[in-house]
């Protein structure tokens, strides 16, 4: 008898443990809910925030954009002011610690120009400047430019045009060389160094002139033109375009 007794207790309080578990459980789902009621909406909006710009976040881990480079894309923007803002920009570009010891001060500023163009913001770069003589391999310093450049083309929002632009006919003709293929290949070599760090190809276009096409547009209705600076035929021409 008392077995039996000892056994139908047994039956009739197991159901205690399950039933703890379900209080405990919905406990726990209620102190959840009052949580979510509170969030701050700084917080909500933070989270949105990171959420929509998931892309921007994934290119920030493949290399942080330093600051001089964001001041100078900050310049850039006020186009009207860009002649009287040019050394400035072109100095917080290429601060001397990221160029060879041969490029000075006096040599960016006169192989290197920047203009206001009729589809974006143009920037002309001697030859001299980027490649070995007679050749389309870039020299240390030519390779330090277009990194530097490189860094603002992956912040400004438009697509990028870069063109090569070779010597006048006579220059060609004593070379041996064909204008527009070393036109092209310099543009190549550039494209090399801008896609390294740029996660997004179609962006760029390339484009190859010879002598048919001289250092100003045909009536300068393209450029706003310091007349003051040396223009050259011999050149690269990287077109940050507006977005459209």
């Amino acid at each position: 008898m008392r077995a039996s007794k000892s056994m139908f207790s047994q039956v009739h309080t197991g159901w205690l443990l399950t039933f703890a578990d379900i209080i405990t459980l919905m406990l726990a789902f209620f102190v959840l809910i009052f949580s979510m009621s509170s969030v701050d909406n700084a917080v909500l909006q933070d989270i949105s925030s990171g959420l929509d710009n998931q892309e921007r976040r994934s290119k920030a881990k493949s290399g942080r954009i330093p600051e001089n480079i964001r001041l100078a894309a900050a310049m850039l923007i006020d186009k009207e002011n860009l002649r009287q803002q040019e050394n400035r920009v072109k100095d917080l570009l290429f601060p001397p610690e990221i160029l060879p010891p041969e490029l000075d001060k006096g040599t960016v500023a006169q192989y290197i120009h920047i203009f206001e163009h009729k589809d974006g913001l143009l920037f002309t770069l001697d030859n001299a400047l980027l490649f070995m003589e007679e050749s389309s391999e870039l020299k240390p310093g030519g390779r330090a430019v277009l990194a530097a450049l490189a860094d603002l083309v992956r912040i400004m929002p438009g697509e990028v045009n870069i063109s090569g632009h070779e010597d006048p006919p006579g220059a060609a003709a004593v070379s041996g060389r064909d204008p527009y293929l070393a036109s092209a290949r310099h543009a190549l070599a550039a494209l090399g160094v801008l896609l390294r760090r740029d996660e997004n190809p179609a962006r760029f276009s390339l484009s190859a002139y010879g002598p048919d096409r001289k250092a100003v547009a045909p009536g300068m209705d393209l450029y706003t033109v310091d007349m003051a600076a040396p223009q050259r035929d011999a050149r690269l021409e990287i077109l940050l375009k507006n977005p459209s």
